[in-house]
């Protein structure tokens, strides 16, 4: 590994290996002090880190109670937080303002926070249909309820909401369904398939929605639902399901071995590699790149499934995530390592 120390921890590059690819590395942007077990989600530019019975933002280092409640979600300047199935959500304005509670009609099934607001999936025994709205610090901006569907996972991307899950047909047949949601509460594209198992989970790309199911995963195009391709293996693993650009990354059992394998444009297997120890799999800084997480370090993966630069942080990694701009480590011992991708051009 080679590592270029600038002045202090607190802003160590990760210079690329030599002769690996010439993109910028990362950035060690700061260490934070977290209780052992604290969980983190990269949230609108930020982070919401999980601390037991509190959750804190950062930057800002906002805290707020949210004992009993596992949903939580923020936009740029609102923080959302609710119990699975309960009708009240706690509003807290970012970074200060005061907390207000909103009630609804349907219990809260997931969050998924946005810059334009949280998206709020409700679920009531007296609607065949799950409801969607979104919130902001004004309260609700626009309700949907989509006609005889349950969806099962809701992600983002930079334009729109995409949900996935199944709708009931007249007959009674259940059918997966893929749709995008505009943060103005249009339905912009629907997409079923014709898959007879129900789908395990989605990840969004820049032009690639990735869905999968139990032995295949099909690619979509996020302006319109298309289909890109489709990629068959038996015994998909559930663990790793990620896009960058028009690339999907996903992890196979192979005996012991773990895979991961990286599928492009028309469904071809571009390459596949061993994975030793997989925490998690991210997005990496540029297009087609991967991050890989492992128990003791990190590594990029470039186009090619090549090394670029490997990292090996303070302690074990139990827990990351990131967004292709900012990653965090969430360290054995509750620290939490925060990297960022530099701006273009920098040296």
């Amino acid at each position: 590994m080679l590592v270029l120390a600038l002045a202090s921890f607190n802003g160590l590059y990760l210079t690329p290996r030599p002769g690996g690819t010439s993109s910028p590395a990362l950035i060690v942007k700061q260490v934070l002090s977290a209780q052992v077990g604290a969980t983190v989600e990269v949230a609108a530019g930020g982070l919401l880190i999980s601390e037991g019975p509190r959750v804190r933002s950062w930057p800002g280092g906002l805290v707020l109670d949210v004992e009993g409640r596992d949903l939580i979600a923020a936009s740029g300047d609102l923080l959302v937080a609710a119990e699975t199935g309960s009708n009240l959500l706690t509003l807290q304005p970012l970074p200060n303002g005061s907390a207000s509670q909103l009630s609804l009609e349907g219990g809260a099934v997931s969050l998924t926070g946005h810059e334009a607001g949280v998206l709020v999936q409700l679920r009531s025994e007296e609607r065949e249909g799950d409801t969607l709205l979104l919130v902001d610090p004004r309260g609700v901006l626009w309700s949907k309820e989509v006609a005889r569907a349950r969806f099962f996972q809701v992600t983002r991307a930079e334009k729109y909401f995409f949900l996935v899950g199944v709708k009931a047909q007249a007959s009674g047949q259940l059918i997966p369904l893929n749709l995008a949601l505009s943060p103005a509460g249009e339905i912009i594209w629907t997409r079923t398939f014709d898959v007879e198992a129900p789908p395990l989970g989605l990840f969004a790309g820049t032009q690639l929605l990735a869905v999968l199911f139990p032995s295949e995963v099909w690619a979509l195009d996020t302006a319109n639902g298309d289909i890109l391709w489709r990629y068959r293996q038996q015994d998909l693993v559930r663990a790793a399901l990620r896009a960058s650009a028009d690339h999907a990354a996903l992890l196979l059992q192979e005996g012991s071995a773990t895979l991961m394998v990286v599928i492009g444009p028309g469904g071809r297997e571009i390459w596949r590699k061993r994975i030793l120890d997989p925490v998690e799999v991210l997005p990496g800084s540029r297009p087609r790149t991967f991050l890989v997480v492992a128990q003791r370090h990190l590594y990029l993966l470039d186009e090619r499934g090549r090394v670029a630069w490997d990292y090996a942080p303070p302690g074990a990694i139990v827990g990351a995530a990131g967004d292709g701009t900012l990653y965090a480590l969430s360290l054995e011992d509750g620290r939490i390592v925060l990297l960022e991708a530099p701006v273009e051009g920098s040296e």
